[in-house]
């Protein structure tokens, strides 16, 4: 795993590194966001390339991590697009404007790379193990969990995108649909994803690789996704109804229960 690592690690450093070049020169460090999804995508590629076996297991992995991370990078990457620099990267830059150029390149971009590497542990593992089991049914349920929550994920990005859509919706809250059952489904989404990820690595034998997924969801959950989007709706304080929402409907796990939201 350890060469499988380097190859990974490298393929993310430059991915990272050309994203870095071109946020310079467009003075917006945010594309970082936009090749997050991919970054995953190349450390697989390079993973399985560096074991050189390409067995159900690990082609499976590749199509699933693939229609994923290019999915949210397309994704991310069409709504940012000229809606310029994210305001997190707006502020860093504001502290060291005449710095933040190449301090970007070590506090964003090389920071992302050694997460990213660490956080693709399970698929690392599951493309390289050439000695692992051959593809069984817990294969079977990671696939399912992953397409179960690339769907989630893509459905509640959709049904958001097209609720943004009409202006008389910036001051509302989006109630309906997944967003009735869970206040961020698509952050849930992803988790679930990386679940399935996690059920592949240990499949496959690599059951301490689980680190990966765990790292993601703890930021997905409270160092990133979710508490960085509510704090963000909460400073600007203008969605209507959002405290009722927030009293009656969860940040993350989905409740089972049939919502009263229509």
């Amino acid at each position: 795993m350890f060469a499988a690592t380097q190859a990974a690690a490298s393929a993310v450093g430059l991915v990272m590194l050309a994203t870095w070049i071109a946020s310079v020169i467009r003075r917006d460090a945010s594309l970082v966001d936009r090749v997050w999804g991919v970054t995953f995508v190349a450390a697989a590629f390079a993973a399985a390339t560096s074991a050189g076996s390409y067995d159900l297991r690990t082609v499976v992995l590749l199509v699933l991590v693939t229609s994923w991370g290019v999915r949210l990078s397309v994704h991310l990457t069409i709504r940012n697009f000229a809606h310029g620099e994210d305001s997190r990267y707006q502020a860093m830059r504001a502290k060291h404007p005449d710095s933040f150029w190449w301090r970007s390149l070590i506090t964003v971009y090389l920071l992302q790379a050694v997460l990213a590497t660490l956080i693709a542990a399970p698929l690392i593992y599951t493309v390289s193990a050439t000695d692992a089991p051959n593809f069984f049914w817990l294969d079977a349920i990671a696939a399912a969990v992953v397409l179960v929550g690339v769907t989630t994920e893509t459905l509640a990005d959709y049904q958001l995108a097209q609720f943004r859509r009409d202006e008389t919706n910036r001051t509302r809250v989006l109630n309906t649909g997944l967003w009735a059952y869970s206040r961020h489904p698509n952050y849930f989404g992803d988790a679930v994803v990386w679940v399935g990820f996690a059920l592949f690595g240990i499949a496959a034998g690599g059951w301490f690789t689980v680190y990966g997924t765990i790292i993601m969801i703890v930021f997905l959950r409270r160092l990133s996704g979710v508490s960085l989007t509510e704090k963000r709706i909460l400073t600007e304080g203008r969605r209507i109804g959002y405290a009722d929402y927030v009293a009656n409907t969860p940040a993350f796990m989905p409740r089972l229960r049939r919502p009263n939201n229509p």
